[in-house]
């Protein structure tokens, strides 16, 4: 039964807020429908005046501006209107209330010490400008509220109540305002202007006595009363002049003017008074969340100090204040919305975004309404440079006002908001940006100063994070079996109810650690973080619990994607290292290995290749294979039908730097396990070393077997040939004819010839060496060409020799004679038609050039390859052995000499010899030969 009541009681006080509620957004949307019709009468039964403003100084009323339409020039002191003395702003403002339109008063000015009499027509006002733009903020004001109340945050608390009426009446004060034409809605818009501006004063000084902390606890009705008696009073003395005039009508005007001035004295000390409340309390404030809502408050409150200082107090005391000292009004919108700031910022619902929102346009708004207006009062409303203005106005509003949220109102939310949308911790990479993340948003959010990130390991335990390492932190599986509820945790209720081992509770209490928030991604606790204890060591209330467990979800996605991504780095990390690993052992290869894909694009081109084709690694990667091979090597790459699938094995000639080079090319298709078509890899093997000493130990065995062979002919050429020179020498001494015996020298020599011949071949085939000297290379030409001779002439070839004097070689002349010898003997050979035999010397870096040269029928190009192999020969048979340009190539390379041949095939031959000048050279070579 009492449940019941109990129910009950709490329906009937829900019933009551919802009629509350109900009642005033009625009575907000009445004024709003009221304030438009103020707005309406404004501009259609505007008054009318003089062409001038007035002000008044040191009891004498002045103009401030020139009339457009009247002879009133800036600075003249009024004296009387129809005969009637002005004394005051108050006697100026009674006849003005009391002009038609086209009516014409008596003004009597001083003017630069004269007096004046002037006739002045009254013309109907322009358009309320300054009236329109505060009744704009006042229902900007009144939205605002409109809005706390749809989005459910006011709820008929009394406390909330009691800001929603301060809200309303200042925003009542701005939106209503006399027309002066004393009609029955003319007196309700009064009315309701000087009731808001008047009551608005004690009522929010009462809200601030009772807000964030209750001030009027002791002797609350007195305090009270003292707030709200001198509105009482300034309300009553209005009301008693207002309906009974004729008991004030000698004071009336001035009364009036009087009363505006206390009204505005009034709510400028209240405002003051506000300010110094809010500023000591907030000294003595400990609670971090009331601190906080004073801090927004006092704010608000500030930024009325102008208005108070600057307006409020000078037009108290008689002063006709300046235009922008009367726009210092609209900064007393920021008080309601500050307040409504505050009052709401610990509500369920984060509706401080919209608050910005709101701000930004409200001082964009004011701002421009400020220039618009200063503006205005130079120039005609409709002018063109009012136009000008606008259109800069419209294009320059979004900028001013995106300035004002980014820069100035925004960034003291942003770090609130984000972690709510998740949008901070999506962007994090590390678990130390996630640990750091964390620190600087409970930090500066709640005040918490030890934040602690933990991740559950495979094996068992837990790692705590540490910048850029983990540390291990040991605790017990009951603390596991703990986390698995997937709850936040207190370290209060944890040790009281003994939730985990004794020894767990000492390792939480060494890092202070006063709540726990598991991990949780799935069904998965992934790990935790601990919070140690608010500033001031304050418990956590249910408002910072909601805030932790709107972020929680963030935070664990966030350290779950950390943590995959150290795995994905650590892979990456490893994989690099096998690819530079692999890198290094190609890039040290010493063949050239070359990578392209299906596209014949170049992926890997090691420095061996580098070399090879004499370009550089970022000139070939990327490139295709056909643009940096030269085509003729292009071309022996792929001499297969498909560049896929089939092992390639062959051999290519590559000249390099004008050196003739072969290379083995071994092609080989990528694969994946699949037997999809990645790309080729070619591998290319200098082997030209290894085939010129195939080739050489292929000449040794020819010419051990040529050695044999000599040895066996110079044997049976030896045994005659001694036999004839025996008898040769007998004839020489017996005959006593001198022509016989000169035959027989004759004969002597050619056997000596024949003999010499027989020793060089033997010479030749055991490797002997003979004697080294010095001797000039033109004689030696010389005797060949003698020897020669007759076979010159026989065949009319034409003999061209340029040998100059003074070129003497060392070597063996008897070798370098039959090398001479031979390669001249061919060129005669080669011209059995005649032609022209070219012998030329020359010296050149301590070498001589020797160059033999015919016109006889060349040699094919296939066969260049071959001259100098042992018992090749193009000479057919039985014309030649093939062993004479091979020998002589022998002996030049004893004499570190060098010999190369050229030929085109039809017009001639020229074979160039290259001996070192020097003794050392030819002499250290022969003897180590």
């Amino acid at each position: 039964m009492m449940g019941t009541e109990k129910r009950i009681s709490k329906g009937t006080i829900f019933a009551f807020d919802e009629i509350v509620k109900k009642i005033f957004v009625f009575l907000v949307i009445v004024f709003l429908i009221l304030g438009g019709a103020n707005v309406y009468f404004k501009i259609t039964k505007r008054g009318y005046w003089d062409g001038s403003l007035w002000e008044q100084k040191g009891g004498k009323v002045y103009a401030k501006i020139s009339s457009k339409f009247n002879e009133i020039r800036k600075g003249d002191i009024l004296l009387s209107i129809n005969g009637k003395q002005v004394k005051k702003i108050s006697d100026y403002e009674r006849f003005v209330e009391l002009a038609k339109e086209g009516e014409i008063f008596r003004y009597q000015i001083l003017r630069k010490g004269e007096i004046e009499n002037l006739k002045v027509k009254f013309r109907k006002e322009g358009l309320p400008y300054k009236y329109l733009f505060f009744a704009i903020f006042g229902t900007f004001s009144m939205l605002y509220l409109l809005f706390f109340y749809s989005k459910g945050l006011f709820k008929g608390k009394p406390l909330i109540l009691h800001f929603s009426i301060s809200v309303f009446l200042i925003s009542s004060s701005f939106i209503f305002s006399s027309t002066n034409s004393f009609t029955l809605i003319d007196s309700l818009f009064f009315w309701l202007d000087k009731l808001s501006l008047i009551l608005f004063s004690p009522v929010f000084l009462h809200f601030i006595l009772i807000f964030p902390e209750n001030l009027l606890r002791k002797n609350k009705f007195i305090k009270i009363f003292l707030i709200y008696s001198p509105a009482l009073a300034l309300i009553t003395t209005y009301f008693y002049s207002y309906f009974f005039p004729h008991k004030v009508y000698n004071i009336l005007y001035p009364l009036f003017y009087l009363l505006k001035r206390l009204e505005i004295l009034m709510l400028s000390v209240f405002l003051l008074f506000s300010f110094l409340v809010v500023l000591l309390r907030q000294r003595k404030i400990s609670d971090v969340q009331a601190k906080t809502q004073s801090k927004i408050i006092l704010s608000g409150i500030s930024a009325s100090l102008p208005f108070s200082i600057l307006y409020g107090i000078p037009f108290s005391m008689g002063y006709t204040p300046s235009p922008i000292q009367e726009f210092l009004s609209f900064f007393l919108i920021l008080i309601p919305i500050s307040t409504a700031h505050a009052i709401t910022k610990w509500k369920v619902e984060d509706i401080e975004v919209y608050t910005r929102k709101f701000l930004s346009h409200a001082i964009a708004i004011i701002f421009y309404s400020i220039i618009f207006y200063l503006f205005s009062l130079k120039f005609h409303f409709f002018s063109i440079l009012s136009l000008v203005l606008a259109f800069i106005i419209g294009i320059t509003y979004n900028s001013l006002r995106n300035f004002l949220y980014r820069k100035i109102l925004y960034p003291r939310y942003k770090l609130r908001r984000v972690p709510i949308e998740g949008k901070l911790f999506l962007s994090l990479r590390t678990l130390s940006e996630v640990h750091e993340t964390l620190k600087n948003i409970f930090e500066k959010t709640l005040s918490i100063d030890r934040i602690y990130l933990f991740l559950s390991m495979k094996e068992g335990g837990f790692s705590l994070v540490e910048n850029d390492s983990l540390k291990a932190f040991e605790l017990s599986k009951s603390f596991n079996k703990l986390l698995e509820r997937k709850k936040i945790l207190f370290f209060d209720v944890v040790e009281k109810e003994k939730l985990v081992e004794e020894r767990d509770l000492r390792e939480l209490e060494k890092l202070r650690i006063s709540t726990i928030l598991p991990l949780v991604v799935g069904e998965r606790v992934i790990g935790w973080v601990g919070l140690g204890k608010k500033e001031g060591w304050k418990s956590m209330n249910r408002e910072d619990i909601k805030f932790i467990e709107s972020i929680t979800p963030f935070v664990s996605l966030a350290t779950e994607n950390a943590q995959l991504w150290e795995e994905l780095r650590k892979r990456a990390e490893e994989m690099e290292r096998m690819k530079e690993f692999n890198e290094e052992i190609i890039e040290n290869l010493k063949v050239g290995v070359v990578v392209v894909d299906e596209e014949e694009r170049i992926r890997s081109w090691n420095s061996t290749a580098e070399t090879l084709f004499a370009t550089s690694r970022n000139q070939a990667i990327g490139k295709y294979l056909r643009d940096v091979l030269d085509p003729s090597v292009y071309s022996q790459l792929f001499t297969t039908p498909s560049k896929e699938y089939y092992p390639f094995q062959s051999r290519i000639v590559i000249n390099i730097n004008s050196e003739r080079k072969i290379y083995e090319v071994l092609r080989s298709s990528l694969l994946t396990r699949n037997n999809e078509y990645l790309g080729t890899i070619f591998i290319f093997e200098d082997i030209t070393e290894r085939l010129t000493m195939e080739n050489q130990l292929m000449i040794s065995e020819k010419l051990a077997s040529l050695g044999l062979l000599t040895a066996g002919i110079a044997h049976e050429i030896n045994t005659p040939l001694t036999g004839i020179s025996s008898y040769v020498q007998l004839l020489i001494n017996s005959s006593p004819n001198n022509a016989d015996r000169e035959i027989a020298e004759k004969i002597e020599a050619q056997i000596e010839r024949v003999a010499k011949l027989v020793r060089s071949l033997l010479s030749f085939s055991r490797g002997e060496k003979g004697q080294i000297k010095r001797f000039p290379l033109k004689n030696c030409i010389g005797d060949i060409l003698t020897l020669l001779d007759y076979r010159i002439k026989r065949q009319a070839i034409n003999l061209d020799v340029k040998i100059p004097e003074g070129i003497e070689l060392w070597g063996e002349l008897d070798k370098l004679q039959q090398v001479f010898l031979n390669i001249i003997s061919n060129a005669i050979d080669a011209m059995a038609e005649g032609g022209k035999l070219g012998i030329e010397a020359e010296k050149k870096e301590g070498n001589v050039i020797i160059r033999i040269s015919d016109t006889g029928v060349g040699i094919k190009k296939e066969h260049l390859s071959r001259v100098f192999e042992p018992f090749f020969t193009t000479k057919g048979y039985g014309r030649g052995t093939g062993l004479g340009l091979s020998i002589s190539y022998q002996i030049v390379k004893e004499h570190n000499g060098d010999i190369t041949v050229e030929s085109e095939y039809g017009k001639g031959t020229t074979f160039t010899i290259t001996l070192p000048l020097g003794l050392s050279d030819i002499a250290s070579k022969i003897y180590k030969t």
